[in-house]
């Protein structure tokens, strides 16, 4: 679907299903395609120890810092 639409953020959990590094999976999955779609992680447990992922725009856990991301990804488009 991301190479049929166009998309101002994508919106991801790191886990999905039994899969512990999907959101990793998908940042690659971004990288190799060359699709230039910020990612915001929001997650349920945030490590404040672990740096952002390589390739995405943030990560967080608290709800007002999800609507900080995605206001200022809307701007910037």
């Amino acid at each position: 679907m991301m190479l049929r639409a166009r998309y101002d953020l994508i919106l991801s959990d790191m886990n999905r299903g039994s899969n512990d590094h999907a959101g990793i999976d998908l940042l690659q999955a971004l990288s190799a395609s060359d699709l230039d779609i910020p990612i915001v992680f929001y997650v349920s447990k945030l490590d404040p120890k672990r740096p952002i992922p390589a390739g995405a725009f943030g990560i967080t856990n608290r709800a007002d810092e999800l609507l900080h991301y995605v206001f200022d990804l809307i701007e910037r488009r």
